[in-house]
């Protein structure tokens, strides 16, 4: 400001110098300065406000982000503690899952012995059965069961090639042989037509039907009349039964056969053994995939705290920046206040010395015309003086508008790691 004192003092001594009309003429510029000088201080004024206004809103911010920072600070310790705790606890799971896999080894070890010595006991019981089955074939009355059937059998056979001879001789079937060998040539020859007549075919079936059903009724017929064929035939039969009820019978009292009995003891005290054993494997194969799962969730865990521990250490380092943006923005601001102000100061210092240099110089009106011309062209630097000021004040204003925009801009960043 030494310039505009300068002028100041340069203006007074041309007031000396002008007449009256330019001491009127330097009055009303020492106004006009006066109140654009006014002005000046009322934009300074309200840039202050403005930068009161966004120091408090960046305090603020600055305040939330320390508070946010020391949150942050205080998790990582019981994070850390954390991911101990969890590291033991997968510790401890493996070695819980090392002793369920011991006792599911143990246990299906036991279960294959009993599952073994179970089917040497179902060996013996068939061994049992079969000592007995063959002693029974070794029989008196199974041998003469045998016997009957296979007489009877070879009776039955006998008879059956005599009366197979006699059919084969008789006209009745000999003539109906001839029509179902017909009917079937006929129904060959109908299928190999082309196209085929599905209507004729049909027909043609069954007359071939018709001819095959006739022939067996008088083959059934004349068996039905051979008596001999007939009586072979029943006492075959039962024959037959009666071996057939023979083996039942043993069959049916084999299991309470005295060898087969004690076998069958022992089989159901091993089948009781395996069952416990299955149990058992059951029980240690349902323990050893609890403890797999206890692993995997334990292991999980420890992932998702490291994860934990990542995400705390990003988001304090993200506050520190905006901390240490938030501080750098706040101390150009009182910088940009503090320049607002001292140019102020000096204008208004500029002011006061015009009006004093104006107050000395309507006493020695007289005296001063040339001087007046020269302190008119003074006070028209001044004035230019004074809107530089002004328009310096309109920048630290617009300046200090920057400054709480970006503290509010802050804020809001402070706020978002909250919301996290």
């Amino acid at each position: 400001m030494c310039s505009v004192t300068r002028l100041a003092f340069v203006f007074s001594l041309g007031l000396l110098a002008l007449g009256s009309d330019s001491i009127d003429s330097a009055q009303r510029e020492a106004l006009s300065i006066h109140d654009r000088t006014r002005s000046a201080s009322s934009d300074v004024a309200d840039i202050h406000k403005v930068l009161d206004a966004g120091t408090d809103a960046l305090a603020d911010a600055i305040r939330g982000l320390d508070r946010e920072r020391q949150q942050r600070l205080l998790l990582l310790p019981l994070i850390d503690t954390a991911i101990q705790q969890a590291q033991a606890e997968v510790e401890k799971a493996e070695q819980a899952l090392i002793a369920r896999a011991a006792e599911l080894k143990t246990s299906q070890g036991s279960l294959d012995e009993a599952r073994t010595a179970l089917g040497l006991c179902e060996r013996r019981i068939e061994s049992a059965r079969q000592s007995e089955r063959n002693a029974f074939a070794a029989s008196k009355p199974f041998k003469a069961s045998v016997d009957l059937v296979e007489s009877r059998t070879s009776k039955f056979t006998k008879l059956s090639a005599d009366l197979e001879v006699v059919l084969t001789g008789s006209p009745a079937i000999a003539q109906a042989q001839q029509a179902v060998d017909k009917r079937a040539q006929a129904l060959r020859q109908l299928r190999n037509n082309d196209p085929p007549n599905e209507a004729a075919i049909a027909a043609a079936s069954r007359q071939w039907i018709d001819a095959k059903n006739k022939l067996t009724a008088i083959r059934r017929n004349l068996i039905g009349q051979n008596q001999p064929y007939a009586a072979a035939l029943d006492e075959l039969r039962l024959a037959q039964g009666e071996l057939a009820a023979l083996k039942q019978r043993f069959e049916d009292s084999l299991d309470a056969l005295p060898a087969v009995a004690e076998a069958r003891k022992v089989r159901d005290e091993a089948r009781k053994g395996v069952g416990e054993r299955e149990v058992a494997a059951s029980a240690a194969q349902s323990a050893a995939g609890a403890a797999h799962v206890a692993v995997d969730q334990s292991k999980t865990n420890v992932v998702l705290l490291h994860e934990m521990k990542l995400n705390a250490d990003g988001q304090l380092r993200q506050i520190q920046a905006s901390l240490d943006a938030l501080r750098s923005g706040l101390s150009k601001a009182a910088a940009k206040a503090e320049s607002a102000s001292k140019d102020l100061s000096g204008a208004l210092t500029s002011l006061r010395s015009v009006t004093d240099a104006l107050d000395s110089a309507e006493s020695a009106i007289a005296s001063a015309r040339k001087e007046a011309r020269d302190a008119r062209c003074d006070a028209e630097a001044a004035r230019h003086e004074a809107e530089q000021a002004k328009l310096d004040a309109r920048s630290a204003r617009r300046e200090a508008d920057e400054a709480r925009r970006e503290a509010e801009a802050a804020k809001r960043a402070a706020e978002k790691p909250k919301s996290n």
